[in-house]
């Protein structure tokens, strides 16, 4: 596809901010890969955290400047002296004798004051990928690769055949990420990999381009079931990322104030030494 032909190309808005790649790389990928029949690049490069979709469902608007922990209904205001059972790590000794009973600082929570501004059950635009950062390629798929629109429209939220969990049927075809790839990280252990912290070498997306498009490949897809059963593994993905996010805010105090005690660090096991010669013991309880 020659130059003249990109002038007028289009990029989606379901994209934020600043989350489409540099202009020079969006025309690079479009002369690469083509344009859908909307005029938009088969191919885009995008922040996965500025990508969002329509989500059915539950959603709770919270007051301005409201924390993750009084959203998740308890605050912390304070410690108190309470017992707490530590487990010295030398096996060596008798069970009895490695567990000793000691006063800790542990932080009291009590009920938020917070209430939701709004509860309310409906659509709404939502982070598509809450679980991955960075720079993802995507392809564009036709609506025929997402199977009948009765199928997609048949999982709803309680019931309420108004609010679609996956959002309106894709009529105009839809993105997914494509060139997943595995990498070796630092422990030796092989991980899949679908985003980069910066901008790849434009040399290696299009080769990844010239891949997709290879024959045998171009109109290979998942079945429509198989591409149905991914959006409903991104909706739970959704659900848990937020629940995970506002139970690691109330853990995090726990893990603050008991860190000294339990960690591997030297000055915890000099604590736990102290703590044995307080109860008369002399064999090794540090690290």
């Amino acid at each position: 596809m020659r130059p003249r032909q990109l002038k007028n190309f289009k990029q989606r808005d379901d994209v934020v901010g600043e989350g489409h790649a540099p202009k020079d790389i969006q025309t690079a990928l479009a002369m690469k890969g083509g344009l859908n029949p909307y005029r938009e690049p088969k191919y885009r490069l995008v922040l996965a955290q500025c990508v969002r979709e329509w989500h059915g469902g539950e959603h709770i608007d919270w007051p301005e400047g409201a924390s993750l922990q009084e959203q998740g209904g308890l605050i912390f205001t304070g410690t108190e002296k309470r017992k707490h059972l530590v487990e010295l790590p030398d096996r060596n000794l008798p069970t009895y004798a490695r567990r000793l009973m000691m006063d800790v600082d542990a932080p009291i929570l009590e009920p938020s004051k917070v209430k939701p501004v709004r509860r309310f059950e409906g659509m709404r635009l939502c982070k598509r990928y809450p679980t991955i950062k960075g720079w993802i390629l995507q392809m564009w798929r036709p609506a025929a690769h997402f199977g009948r629109r009765s199928t997609w429209e048949s999982f709803i939220y309680k019931g309420n055949p108004e609010i679609l969990m996956l959002g309106p049927y894709p009529e105009r075809g839809a993105y997914e990420i494509c060139g997943e790839r595995v990498e070796r990280n630092a422990s030796g252990v092989n991980i899949v990999q679908t985003s980069w912290e910066e901008i790849p070498a434009l040399g290696l997306l299009e080769d990844m381009i010239s891949f997709f498009e290879w024959e045998p490949l171009r109109n290979y897809a998942a079945s429509p079931e198989a591409r149905i059963a991914i959006r409903l593994h991104e909706y739970q993905q959704r659900i848990q990322a937020q629940e995970e996010k506002e139970r690691e805010e109330q853990l995090n105090w726990i893990r603050d104030y008991m860190k000294p005690i339990m960690g591997s660090s030297l000055a915890a096991g000099k604590m736990r030494t102290e703590l044995a010669d307080s109860a008369g013991m002399r064999e090794h309880v540090g690290n």
